[in-house]
């Protein structure tokens, strides 16, 4: 048995491969190992073990967000172990994951935009090329926490069309301080901010949140995907993570005004691995 994880900060989809094509998922709480301490880590996968009801697989294979350190990729590799002793365990970040799920064994710029945002040239199932993840705090660009943090500053400073503001606050049963009372004392802010797009998506096409939608995927077109494809001009661009899936046509068309075209948009990673190591589980 072969059981996969992708890990980010909202959510995790755990992947149970059995022998045959028989797959068994499980959906769980984000993991990160910067804000999860080592009690919640080992605690967030053991219930994933007690979800499945299944014996201890032969292989855990974990990509989660965080995980590009050396430090917080022990911290995960760890609580792995505590529950699953036997395993050989294998925890690499969620860029690579993302980069196998869209590219295979294949070449592409991958780039995720979910609760955060990040991007990076894969080749052969190895990031060779990526920029530097600077968190919500400094960059995470294009990203729903991203969005999110930009519509607050315009509702909140009144530079959104009042049409906007009095549906989003009657809708939503939210005052301008109990909003920012909601953000200031979450223990992620980054998460609170990207739980606004569901709240966002219906005022799309209104030229305000168009704006803040296209000025956050340019912002990280700029600073992430230019500097990549300076090196690597001809290949091919994939997104995963939900807010590019949501998204999609103001992110394609946005790209489209650089004279970038995206391959694929995926909302998640999770069957993109599944085929990818059920393939290699065939092979062997």
């Amino acid at each position: 048995m072969l059981l996969i994880a992708d890990a980010g900060n909202t959510k995790t989809d755990w992947a149970l491969l059995t022998s045959g094509s028989n797959v068994q998922h499980v959906k769980g709480k984000g993991i990160s190992p910067y804000f999860d301490d080592d009690d919640e880590l080992s605690a967030k996968i053991l219930d994933i073990w007690k979800s499945l009801g299944a014996p201890e697989p032969a292989k855990v294979i974990y990509f989660g967000s965080g995980c590009l350190q050396d430090k917080m990729k022990q911290r995960v590799q760890k609580a792995l172990e505590n529950c699953y002793p036997a395993s050989s365990i294998s925890v690499d970040d969620d860029l690579t994951g993302a980069g196998i799920s869209l590219f295979g064994n294949g070449n592409g710029l991958v780039a995720i935009s979910g609760t955060g945002s990040n991007a990076g040239i894969i080749s052969k199932g190895h990031i060779e090329k990526r920029v530097i993840s600077l968190g919500y705090l400094l960059g995470d660009e294009g990203s729903g926490a991203n969005i999110g943090f930009r519509f607050m500053k315009k509702l909140l400073s009144g530079k959104l069309s009042e049409k906007i503001s009095k549906d989003f606050y009657q809708k939503n049963n939210y005052s301008s301080s109990g909003l920012i009372e909601k953000l200031y004392k979450s223990s992620r802010p980054q998460t609170f901010a990207a739980s606004l797009i569901p709240l966002i998506e219906p005022y799309r096409e209104e030229p305000d949140i168009s704006n803040i939608l296209t000025d956050s995927f340019q912002s990280m077109i700029d600073i992430m995907i230019l500097p990549l494809l300076q090196e690597r001009c001809s290949v091919p661009i994939g997104f995963c993570g939900s807010v590019a899936s949501i998204f999609d046509k103001e992110l394609k068309s946005t790209f489209r005004k650089n004279g970038l075209e995206i391959r694929f948009v995926k909302p998640g990673t999770i069957e993109g691995l599944i085929s990818y190591f059920s393939a290699k589980a065939d092979e062997a």
